[in-house]
């Protein structure tokens, strides 16, 4: 068979074999920091390309310059490519699209403005786009690329740091000569930071142990059972060194592939045997790197919301300075915040929309979500009132009373937390639920209790007021008293 008639990824597994034995291949190469080349890029566009997409253009362009296009592309850029460059093939899967909404008599739902309204649907069969696509220098006309941004080594060490202190790995610096992850404590094994070269290759090392770590159960959930020496191990290892490769470039700290050249034999198998593992090996090393740039972004949001909290109390001890006792705003905000806390729920500040200086707003969340509870908290005399969804708690007003301050925010949080506790003990899944996805609260209700939605690996789980249980493919529950008497949940 010509290499025209066979498929796109048998052909493209062919040139990787063949890099992976010449060692040629991008994350089989030393790399100095800085001196790693940027990701690939879209040069119209600017976005970088993902997954083996990225890989492959990595390892077909023949200088720095990260940036491809179609031929398309680059005549809306003002340039063109040159007569008989032979281009380089991508490929894209779409799993999802839109599709029109339609109410009961088949016509299309429209919007306030008189616009149809779409909703994404998930594909039964993903669908498949090729791209050909050309490297600037097979193109004339190009602006020139800008001159690299060279990391400071201070800079590139940092972030590095953070990404480690982000990720939350236990990380234990006790062997002499040995790296590795072991899943039965879900702990990291590294020699001391001064046995490495350089920190550099110290962070390099850890960052590739920690794409084990993210191989989790309670993470990304990848088989990490296989024993040393196995197949299935070595196929974790590429997905380890290929998610080190592109943090390594996207850190500037480089990349030491030396010690994880031994699996090279077994990757060329495996490619040989799959072709289609090239593939799932950049996708689960894409996934590692977005998962670790996710926990990097949340604790910098965490590190804003922490300093805007600090903020704000502040402004209550200054506003309570002179309050009369039992009036005072702090005194309230801290009542409040204990009241909350021993249900396991954080209560955090926060200014209103409209009111006077000072005065401030408190919302509550559980185990990150936010809950439909908020507390109005005036600063001048302390007074509090509790609400959910926006109603006020029966029975209960502005109070600078301790106490009653106390039963209101009790009275808003157990029933919240008692159907939070029925999704626990009802759900067939709910261990695994509880390790992979914490609950989300994504939709409001008119009601007094708030709808929530619960997103679990098989279901979606819907908490309603008086609703009983459907055949749908979801739980509708309402709280204890109703759910006792709907018996068992299919």
């Amino acid at each position: 068979m010509t290499d025209k008639k066979k498929p796109y990824h048998e052909r493209v597994a062919e040139e990787v074999i063949k890099s992976l034995e010449e060692g040629t291949a991008p994350w089989v190469k030393p790399w100095q920091p800085g001196q790693q080349p940027d990701r690939p890029v879209n040069a119209l566009t600017g976005k970088p390309y993902r997954g083996f997409n990225s890989v492959w253009l990595s390892m077909m362009q023949k200088d720095d310059d990260p940036r491809w296009c179609t031929y398309k592309q680059a005549q809306e850029l003002g340039a063109q490519v040159r007569k008989g460059e032979k281009s380089t093939v991508v490929q894209y899967w779409q799993f999802r699209e839109k599709k029109l909404l339609k109410d009961e008599q088949g016509k299309p739902v429209l919007n306030d403005k008189g616009e149809k309204q779409y909703k994404m649907v998930e594909l039964e069969r993903p669908k498949v786009f090729h791209a050909a696509v050309f490297h600037a220098s097979q193109i004339d006309g190009l602006q020139p690329l800008p001159p690299r941004k060279e990391i400071p080594e201070w800079e590139r060490h940092t972030a590095a740091e953070n990404m480690l202190e982000a990720s939350g790995a236990s990380i234990n610096h006790d062997q002499n000569d040995r790296a590795f992850y072991r899943q039965s404590t879900d702990q990291i094994h590294l020699p001391p930071k001064g046995q490495f070269p350089t920190a550099d290759n110290y962070y390099a090392t850890a960052l590739h142990e920690v794409g084990h770590w993210t191989g989790h159960p309670s993470r990304l959930d990848r088989d990490l059972s296989h024993p040393f020496g196995s197949e299935g191990y070595a196929k974790e290892e590429l997905r380890a060194e290929l998610s080190s490769y592109m943090l390594g470039t996207e850190l500037g700290i480089g990349h030491d592939p030396g010690q994880h050249t031994a699996y090279i034999g077994s990757w060329i198998k495996a490619l040989k045997e799959d072709p289609n593992e090239i593939f799932r090996a950049t996708r689960d090393a894409e996934k590692i790197v977005d998962y670790m740039k996710d926990l990097v972004q949340q604790q910098e949001q965490e590190q804003i919301v922490e300093q805007a909290q600090e903020h704000l109390i502040a402004e209550l001890e200054e506003s309570s300075r002179n309050a009369v006792e039992g009036y005072s705003a702090i005194e309230s905000w801290r009542n409040l915040e204990g009241t909350a806390k021993a249900f396991g729920v954080e209560a955090y500040l926060a200014k209103p929309e409209d009111g006077e200086d000072g005065d401030m707003v408190i919302h509550y969340e559980k185990n990150g979500q936010k809950l439909p509870i908020t507390t109005e908290l005036y600063a001048m005399d302390g007074k509090a009132a509790t609400s959910v969804d926006g109603e006020r708690i029966p029975g209960t007003g502005l109070t600078s009373a301790a106490e009653w301050q106390s039963d209101a925010l009790k009275a808003a949080i157990t029933p919240l937390l008692r159907g939070w506790r029925l999704i626990k003990a009802c759900q067939p899944t709910a261990g695994r639920w509880l390790m992979m996805k914490q609950p989300m609260v994504t939709k409001r209700a008119s009601s007094f209790w708030s709808a929530m939605t619960m997103k679990t690996s098989c279901r979606l789980v819907y908490l309603k007021p008086r609703t009983l249980p459907t055949r749908k493919p979801l739980i509708s529950t309402a709280w204890l008293p109703v759910w006792q008497r709907c018996g068992k949940v299919r």
